[in-house]
């Protein structure tokens, strides 16, 4: 009689002890010692929601486990799409800042933050939505640290959708609710569309920064001018103008007289 009356939960206590067994047996590449957690925890959660489809209450509770074990995951993932910060202080979050690194050397922005493989959830779909998902936040901390307060304002307002050359641009990105109040689903074109609409909206807000507040166009134009061909051979008039000064300790070069030299030969 005791038999009869467990069957309806047979097979939900069969899923939870299957999940459980699989967190506590040990993984390749992980220590004994280890426990499972972050973004492996939800790819094994994930796992198993997929197995236990057929399976309407296992569906049910390993559905209910996996939205309140994904909701720290999805935070730290909500507050890097929307500010570019890494929230994750035990190192489950599949994004790692290194903070330490050296300021503005050839390697700093390749190389302050990085993927964590083991912590990539497997329900964002491939590594195009993955590698996304890094250059957004990248983008967002371009800007935290580049531009001012002021033109960080200007760029979330209203106006912000043309920029000041004149150029339609997307406006900032419209989707914060939907990642504030981001939860686990299966679905991973609901993960693709949200990151997609945050990185072109952060890309397109760097580069409105980069061609209108750092006035790219007129650098580029500046260097085709006198370092390529349309007026490169300024150098060597200005060398062969300048030899007796640039011969001098540069101690004992007066200023105003290279600057004229510059002048003569640029003009």
């Amino acid at each position: 009689k005791l038999w009869y009356y467990v069957q309806p939960a047979l097979q939900t206590l069969k899923a939870l002890h299957g999940l459980v067994v699989d967190i506590e047996t040990d993984a390749p590449g992980r220590e004994r010692s280890a426990t499972l957690r972050g973004g492996m925890l939800l790819n094994t959660l994930h796992q198993h929601v997929v197995a236990a489809g057929g399976e309407q209450h296992a569906s049910k509770l390993l559905g209910f486990i996996i939205q309140e074990s994904a909701a720290p995951y999805l935070q730290m993932l909500s507050a890097w799409l929307r500010d570019g910060v890494v929230q994750d202080p035990y190192g489950e979050f599949m994004i790692e800042e290194r903070p330490n690194r050296p300021h503005y050397d050839d390697s700093y922005w390749e190389k302050r933050y990085v993927i964590r493989e083991k912590h990539v959830a497997s329900f964002f779909a491939d590594g195009e939505v993955v590698k996304k998902i890094l250059n957004t936040g990248k983008y967002l901390t371009v800007l935290r640290e580049c531009a001012d307060s002021k033109q960080l304002q200007t760029d979330r307002g209203p106006s912000a959708t043309r920029s000041r050359s004149g150029s339609s641009s997307p406006p900032p990105f419209g989707g914060g609710d939907a990642l504030e109040g981001l939860t686990y689903t299966g679905n991973s074109r609901v993960y693709a569309q949200l990151v997609q609409e945050a990185y072109a909206s952060s890309s397109q807000r760097v580069l409105n920064l980069l061609v209108d507040g750092e006035n790219l166009v007129r650098r580029l134009q500046s260097v085709k001018r006198f370092f390529l061909l349309d007026q490169g051979d300024w150098l060597v008039h200005f060398l062969d103008l300048a030899d007796e000064e640039l011969r001098k300790p540069a101690g004992q070069v007066p200023k105003m007289c290279v600057c004229l030299c510059v002048c003569v030969c640029v003009c």
